[in-house]
C-alpha cells in the first residue's frame, strides 16, 4: 500500500506537471466515458430496468406482442393471442391457481376530461386496470389505500387511484386529496388513495397513467365504450405473478388448451370465419420483471444502435488518448532507459504507468458521469418532449453507476496498454546511445493500428449519421396531402360539459361559430381524428349493389366523421364531385366523400360517383358517394390510407352518437397569441370544455417524429465527437511520428529537401493508414446500414451519398490535423538536431 500510494503521488505530480494533456485527456475521456453512459442510462431505464415491485421475476405476461385497442375476435391471423376480453380474463384467473394472482390492463391509456371542485377541467391519461391490478404487483399505497377486488364490480361505488407524479403534478401534493371527488368524463368519482412513488404503472410510457380506475368503470365513465365488456372485444393485456416452481412452458400449454376451450362456448367464435381458425389459437408466457414492454417495438432498435454508437464513440476516445500517451511515453523513454539502467524493477515502472492510466481515466470518469447527468436529461427533452412524468430519470442509478465504472476502468486499462508495452522495450543500453537513435527504432506499429482503427469507426459513425439525417428528411417532408401553415390543432372532451347526445350538434355549432368570429381566422374544421394524432379508425367498407345487396368487401380503410368546412381547412382538395354542404342533413339522403385511394381501391378504373357504400359496422346506413377528395398522409410511419369520410350533421341523432374531439383553426395571417385566443373563445362556448394545449399542425407532425429526431441528432453528435477526437488523435500520431524521425528529417534538410518536400514526407507517414482505415470502414458502414435498414424510410441502407460524405469529410479533417506538425516538422533547424547528435 505504501508503493501505491506513492506510485499515486507520482502519477498525480506528472499530470500536474503536464496541465494541457491532462486536460485534453480528461476532457476526451469525458466524452467517450459520458456518451457511453448517458446511452446506457436510457438503455438501461426503458429495455433493463425492473418495475419497482417486490419480486418482479415472478410476473409474467400472457401474450407477446403489443396489439392495442379494441379488437373484435383474434388479434392475430396466426393465432398468437395477445388481447384479451374482460370474461376471458376472469375465466383464465379463476382457472389458473398456478398464478398467485392475475390482473388486467388496458392496452394503452385514454385522454379523460378531469375536473376538482371548481378547477378548470384538464385532459389527463387514464388507464382501465382490474381490482387485482395493484395486488398483483404488489404496489402499496402512499396515501390512502388502492383498490382490491371487491372495488371491481357494478354494485361498488366509483373510485380511483392516483399515481403519485399525476398526485404531485396535477394535484398538487394535496394531503387531503384522499376521500375528495373527481369529475371523469363528468362522472364523479372518489379518489381512493395515492400510489406508492416511483411507480409509473406495468410499462415504461410517455405518458404514464395519471389515474387508475377499475375496469367495471367503463360502463359507468364511457357509454359509448361499454360495449368492452362483450366477450368478443379483445382489448386487456394480462401480467400475472406465477407461483414459485411453476413450470412455466406446461403453464403455456394449459393456457392455451383453456383458451381454445372457452372460445369455442362463445357465440362470436362459432361463425365460419372464426371457428376454422379455432385449432390454432394459443399463447405465450413472457417474463415481464421490466413490464410490458410495448415501447420496446418502437425505441428498442433505436436505442440499441445508439448504444453501439455511443460504444464506437468510446473506442476513438480510447484510441485518442492511447496515441496521446504513447507521445508522452516516447518523450519518456530516455528517463526510462536511465531508471532501468539504474535497477528500477520494471514491474514498478510498469505499475506507475497504469496508475497514471487508471488515475486519469478515473478523472475522466467522474467528469462523464456529470456530463452524462446533463446529456441523459438532454436527450429526454429532445426525445419526449411532452412527457411530464418520464418512468427514465436522469440521475445515475447504481447499475449506470457500475457500468461507468466499468467503463472507467477498462477505457484506463486500454488507453495504458500502449505506453506500457512501449515501456518494456527500453533497454539501460538506449540511455548512453540517446533518445532519438531509441525512438528511430521502435516500431510504430500500436499507433498504425489506433489510428487505422479511428478511421474505420469514424466513417462508420459519419454514414450512420447520414442515414439517419436523410431518413428523417424523408420522413418529414414527404407529401402529406394537406397544408400546415397557420393551422392550429386541439384535442378537447365534451364529456366534461356533461351534455347529453342530443346536445352535441348544438355544441359543435357554437363552436364552429365561436372560433370562427375570431380576428383572422379563415374557417375552422372538426373532425374524430385528425391527422397526425396517433389515431387510426380502420375498417371495413361493403359495396352496396343496384339491387341493395352488398356486393363486395374492402377492409383497412380509415373511417372518420367530419363537418362540412374540415376538408378546406386542411387544403384538402376536391377532385371530382362535391364536398358537404348545409343540404347534408339528419333527413338529407345520407352522403359521403371519398379519397383517391378509396377509389382506385374499392371501385378500381369504374367512377365511384352515384355509387352506395356502407360501413359494415353499421350497413343498414347506405351511403351516396358524392365526392372524390385528394389523399390525405395521416400518419408519418404509415402508407397512404384509403379514407372515407361521413359528416357529422348526418350521424348525430340519438339512435347514433359520434363523438367529434378534434379542431383545427386556419388563421388567414400568423395571430400574437393564437393559444390564447382559441381557449379564451372555448371557454365562452362552455367552461367546462376541456381541451389539450393548441399548437401549429407544424409542431404536431414533428411530435410524432421524435424517435427518428433523437436518433439523428444524437447520431450526428456521435460523428462530430469521433471526428473531432480522431483528428487529435492523428494529430498526436503526426507529433510522435516526427518526433521519432527528426534526425532523419534533419538530415534530409541539410541535404537540400524543400519544405514541400518535408511535408509531404510526414504527411505521406500516416496517410497510408488513414486510406486503410477508410476501406476499413466501408464494408462496416455498410453493415452498419444493412441493420439500420427496417429504421429507414424511403432509403437505401447502402448509401453511396454517405459514404461519399464520409470519406471527404474524413480526409479533409485528417489533412488538416497532420499539417500542423508536419509544417512543425519543416522549420526545425538541422544544425541545432545534428549538433546534439
Amino acid at each position: 500500500m505504501g508503493q501505491f500510494f506513492e506510485d499515486l503521488r507520482y502519477a498525480l505530480r506528472r499530470l500536474r506537471n503536464a496541465p494541457r494533456f491532462t486536460t485534453a485527456a480528461i476532457l476526451t475521456l469525458a466524452l467517450g466515458i459520458g456518451v457511453s453512459t448517458a446511452s446506457f442510462t436510457l438503455f438501461h431505464g426503458m429495455l433493463l430496468k425492473s418495475l419497482p415491485v417486490p419480486e418482479p421475476k415472478q410476473l409474467y405476461r400472457i401474450g407477446d406482442t403489443f396489439n392495442s385497442g379494441n379488437y373484435i375476435g383474434s388479434p392475430q391471423s396466426n393465432g398468437d393471442f395477445d388481447l384479451f376480453s374482460s370474461s376471458l380474463y376472469e375465466h383464465l384467473r379463476n382457472a389458473t391457481p398456478e398464478f398467485q394472482d392475475l390482473a388486467a390492463t388496458q392496452s394503452g391509456t385514454a385522454r379523460f376530461a378531469v375536473k376538482r371542485g371548481q378547477d378548470p377541467a384538464k385532459m389527463l391519461d387514464v388507464a382501465y386496470v382490474s381490482g387485482s391490478y395493484f395486488n398483483t404487483l404488489g404496489v402499496s399505497a402512499h396515501l390512502g389505500k388502492v383498490f382490491s377486488d371487491a372495488d371491481d364490480s357494478l354494485a361498488a361505488p366509483p373510485i380511483a387511484v392516483l399515481s403519485y407524479e399525476g398526485w404531485r403534478s396535477d394535484f398538487g401534493e394535496d394531503q387531503s386529496i384522499v376521500g375528495s371527488t373527481l369529475l371523469i368524463q363528468s362522472h364523479p368519482v372518489v379518489i381512493a388513495g395515492v400510489a406508492q412513488r416511483g411507480f409509473f404503472g406495468d410499462r415504461i410510457s410517455e405518458t404514464p397513467p395519471a389515474i387508475w380506475i377499475p375496469l367495471s368503470s367503463v360502463q359507468y365513465i364511457d357509454e359509448k365504450e361499454s360495449n368492452r365488456m362483450r366477450p368478443e372485444i379483445n382489448w386487456l393485456w394480462l401480467v400475472g405473478r406465477v407461483r414459485p416452481g411453476v413450470d412455466v412452458a406446461l403453464l403455456q400449454n394449459k393456457l392455451s388448451a383453456d383458451l381454445r376451450q372457452w372460445l369455442s362456448t362463445v357465440p362470436y367464435y362459432q361463425r365460419p370465419e372464426e371457428k376454422s381458425g379455432l385449432p390454432k389459437q394459443h399463447v405465450i408466457l413472457v417474463p415481464a420483471a421490466n413490464g410490458i414492454q410495448d415501447m420496446t417495438e418502437d425505441y428498442g432498435a433505436g436505442l440499441k444502435l445508439l448504444m453501439l454508437l455511443s460504444f464506437l464513440v468510446l473506442l476513438v476516445a480510447c484510441g485518442n488518448i492511447a496515441n496521446l500517451m504513447l507521445v508522452r511515453g516516447a518523450a519518456r523513454q530516455p528517463e526510462i532507459s536511465l531508471r532501468v539502467a539504474l535497477g528500477a524493477p520494471r514491474a514498478r515502472i510498469l505499475r506507475q504507468i497504469l496508475t497514471e492510466g487508471l488515475l486519469l481515466s478515473c478523472f475522466g470518469g467522474a467528469a462523464g458521469i456529470v456530463l452524462a447527468w446533463l446529456g441523459t436529461y438532454a436527450i429526454l427533452r429532445l426525445g419526449f418532449p411532452e412527457a411530464t412524468a418520464f418512468p427514465v430519470q436522469a440521475a445515475p442509478s447504481v447499475p449506470v453507476l457500475a457500468f461507468a465504472l466499468l467503463a472507467t476502468v477498462l477505457t484506463g486499462l486500454l488507453f495504458s496498454a500502449a505506453p506500457a508495452r512501449l515501456s518494456m522495450l527500453s533497454q539501460p543500453v538506449h540511455a548512453m546511445r540517446g533518445y532519438l537513435h531509441f525512438t528511430v527504432r521502435l516500431s510504430p506499429l500500436p499507433q498504425k493500428i489506433l489510428l487505422v482503427l479511428q478511421a474505420a469507426l469514424s466513417v462508420v459513425l459519419i454514414c450512420v449519421a447520414a442515414l439517419a439525417a436523410r431518413s428523417l428528411h424523408n420522413l418529414a417532408h414527404q407529401q402529406l396531402g394537406f397544408a400546415t401553415e397557420n393551422r392550429y390543432v386541439m384535442r378537447f372532451d365534451d364529456q366534461s360539459t356533461g351534455l347529453t347526445d342530443g346536445d352535441r350538434p348544438e355544441l359543435y355549432r357554437k363552436i364552429q361559430a365561436r372560433l370562427s368570429k375570431l380576428g383572422g381566422v379563415a374557417s375552422v374544421g372538426l373532425t374524430s381524428f385528425g391527422p397526425y394524432e396517433h389515431a387510426v379508425m380502420q375498417g371495413c367498407v361493403v359495396v352496396i349493389g343496384d339491387a341493395g345487396k352488398p356486393e363486395a368487401r374492402t377492409c383497412g380503410v380509415n373511417r372518420n366523421q367530419i363537418n362540412a368546412q374540415y376538408l378546406d381547412t386542411m387544403g384538402v382538395p376536391i377532385l371530382q364531385g362535391r364536398n358537404f354542404n348545409d343540404t347534408d342533413t339528419a333527413t338529407s339522403p345520407p352522403v359521403t366523400v371519398v379519397s383517391r385511394a378509396f377509389a382506385t381501391q374499392v371501385f378500381a378504373n369504374q367512377n365511384p360517383l352515384g355509387k352506395h357504400v356502407a360501413d359494415e359496422s353499421d350497413p343498414s346506413h347506405v351511403l351516396q358517394i358524392v365526392g372524390i377528395s385528394g389523399d390525405v398522409k395521416i400518419d408519418a410511419h404509415l402508407p397512404v390510407l384509403a379514407s372515407f369520410y361521413k359528416p357529422i350533421t348526418q350521424l348525430l341523432f340519438p339512435d347514433n352518437p359520434f363523438i367529434i374531439q378534434s379542431i383545427v383553426v386556419h388563421f388567414r395571417n400568423q395571430p400574437e397569441d393564437p393559444e390564447g385566443m382559441i381557449r379564451r373563445a372555448l371557454a365562452q362556448v362552455d367552461p367546462n370544455l376541456a381541451i389539450s394545449n393548441p399548437r401549429p399542425m407544424d409542431s404536431q407532425i414533428a411530435g410524432t417524429l421524435g424517435q427518428e429526431r433523437l436518433i439523428a441528432d444524437l447520431a450526428l453528435i456521435f460523428a462530430i465527437l469521433a471526428v473531432i477526437l480522431a483528428s487529435i488523435g492523428l494529430y498526436g500520431v503526426t507529433s510522435y511520428i516526427a518526433i521519432q524521425r527528426t534526425h532523419e528529417i534533419a538530415i534530409r534538410i541539410a541535404l537540400g529537401s524543400t519544405r514541400f518536400g518535408i511535408i509531404r514526407f510526414v504527411l505521406r507517414a500516416v496517410m497510408g493508414q488513414i486510406g486503410l482505415g477508410i476501406l476499413l470502414g466501408i464494408p462496416l458502414a455498410l453493415t452498419a446500414g444493412y441493420q439500420m435498414k427496417e429504421q429507414l424510410y424511403q432509403l437505401r441502407w447502402y448509401d453511396p451519398a454517405g459514404l461519399i460524405l464520409a470519406i471527404l469529410v474524413l480526409a479533409l479533417c485528417s489533412i488538416s490535423a497532420e499539417l500542423i506538425p508536419a509544417r512543425r516538422a519543416a522549420s526545425i533547424d538541422p544544425m541545432k538536431v545534428l549538433r546534439t547528435e
